[in-house]
């Protein structure tokens, strides 16, 4: 049976025979037509992580995009407004936990999270649109000193949760949708897919 390995960053495969195939999240672009309906990566993974975010945060069905990209409002990140009032604290302790972070890196604006965006990766430079459409907090990754003077100046909350732990959230459901496509390939998590990063 052929191998799939699935990864966030293009795992290492020595040692596999030819059936085994290294996949990187990023490069899932060419099956999106299989995977969703034929949207690009961050708008088809959107419902995965309104799921694991909607029952903690209280998220409505219908949220905002928040980069659009496309005429048709496609694009990158996500609006909502939170059922669930919590504090900026409260959210750094309940994203650490979703994220499954070792740290959370955070600014606390000093005001309760009604209105929230979201964007995996690195998107640390989105913080000012999100506080231009309203944001109470924005969580992303890769956010540099002088954006948490900013957004702390500003008065919104900005949570780093890092770039790998906001993009390897994914990992399980594509594992899932292409076992689902591929019946006949083994599709595996790469045990090499952890957090590159170092923490003391």
């Amino acid at each position: 049976m052929a191998v799939g390995i699935l990864g966030n960053k293009a795992p290492a495969c020595r040692g596999f025979a030819r059936t085994a195939v290294a996949v990187r999240a990023q490069d899932m672009l060419a099956v999106q037509g299989n995977l969703g309906n034929g949207q690009r990566m961050p708008h088809t993974f959107k419902p995965h992580i309104i799921d694991m975010l909607k029952e903690p945060l209280g998220l409505p069905e219908k949220l905002k995009t928040l980069e659009p990209v496309h005429a048709d409002g496609r694009g990158y990140g996500m609006i909502c407004n939170c059922s669930k009032e919590l504090y900026p604290d409260e959210l750094a302790a309940l994203l650490k936990k979703l994220f499954r972070c070792t740290v959370v890196r955070y600014t606390d604006a000093g005001v309760p999270v009604k209105r929230i965006a979201f964007c995996s990766g690195g998107g640390g430079k989105l913080y000012a649109d999100a506080f231009k459409l309203g944001c109470d907090a924005y969580v992303s990754g890769d956010f540099k000193h002088d954006q948490f003077v900013y957004a702390n100046n500003m008065g919104i909350s900005v949570y780093d949760c890092g770039h790998f732990h906001t993009e390897d959230i994914v990992i399980p459901y594509i594992t899932k949708r292409l076992s689902e496509m591929f019946p006949e390939v083994r599709i595996e998590q790469a045990e090499a897919d952890v957090d590159p990063v170092n923490y003391i």
